[in-house]
């Protein structure tokens, strides 16, 4: 795949521009979870799952949103995280280390695996009551969350993926930042059957964060550009892609790397969106009838 930018515009991409729409939707009804749905001993991770019917009435499939605890933008900035290999984060558990081989040379931040670690069972049991009978029958999961609920969408999909190997996972966050090393972005990207999709709103401060000196980005993103409400332009989406050599990427203008790191604070209004017409962060009626 060469490196470039693709508008997101063509009739091959009207099934995922339905798909991030209906994932924001559900992304920011996580803000709107209540205390019954703390999956964490420390409250700090809320989630929810359903049980959904495509369009054309013949896939059944389950998705499940979540929500981290809110952090400001002093709080980003100051954070000191530090990346641990893959193997300590996980427990002691003696089939560990076969279901997680394709991590075993990575390094991820601590806290987020240890926060989510407390949360997983309760998380699965969301899942399984929402599948109800129709657990053995579902092929299809996807997970989404923005900010740290997009932190979470991520190792759930590792976890949910060694507990369902033929289960195929789409992972849709928003505004997502750094979780692990290139080796950890490997891991995922060579999961059979998962699929990443990394949506970045404008000039968001988040995904620019590098407070881990070796941490890393999946290098693909989709972008959204704000349209000019004087004009009345609407929003463009783009997907930036890139092939095998990221530092390439890296280096480009391409979307949200067009920014720098030097200014966070200027992309601090991006940071909740509004994602295909949804704010994030905020519990909105046009969200809450999802719930009913």
């Amino acid at each position: 795949m060469p490196n470039q930018i693709e508008q997101l515009e063509m009739p091959r991409s009207k099934m995922l521009l339905q798909d991030l729409e209906i994932a924001a939707k559900y992304a920011s009804l996580a803000y709107c979870l209540s205390l019954e749905s703390i999956a964490s001993r420390r409250g700090n991770i809320y989630a929810d799952a359903k049980l959904q019917i495509s369009d054309d009435q013949r896939t059944k499939y389950i998705i499940l949103y979540i929500k981290g605890k809110f952090m400001d933008y002093y709080s980003w900035i100051t954070r000191k995280p530090f990346l641990y290999p893959f193997r300590t984060v996980l427990g002691s558990k003696p089939d560990y280390p076969e279901k997680f081989h394709a991590f075993r040379n990575s390094r991820v931040d601590q806290e987020f695996f240890l926060e989510f670690n407390h949360a997983f069972l309760a998380i699965r049991q969301k899942v399984i009551k929402a599948a109800g009978e129709n657990i053995n029958s579902i092929k299809l999961m996807k997970i989404v969350g923005h900010d740290l609920g997009g932190v979470y969408s991520v190792i759930a999909s590792i976890y949910f993926k060694a507990w369902m190997k033929n289960l195929i996972i789409e992972v849709i966050s928003f505004g997502l930042p750094i979780i692990g090393d290139k080796e950890f972005v490997r891991a995922l990207r060579s999961q059979p059957g998962v699929f990443y999709f990394r949506v970045i709103y404008y000039n968001d401060y988040v995904p620019r964060i590098s407070n881990l000196p070796t941490g890393e980005h999946d290098p693909e993103q989709i972008w959204i550009e704000p349209g000019n409400c004087d004009c009345g332009s609407e929003d463009r989406v783009f997907w930036c892609f890139q092939g095998t050599q990221s530092e390439e990427y890296q280096d480009s203008q391409y979307c949200s790397n067009q920014f720098s790191q030097d200014n966070l604070q200027n992309g601090i209004s991006s940071h909740d969106g509004p994602y295909f017409g949804y704010l994030m962060n905020s519990c909105t009626s046009q969200v809450l009838q999802l719930s009913s």
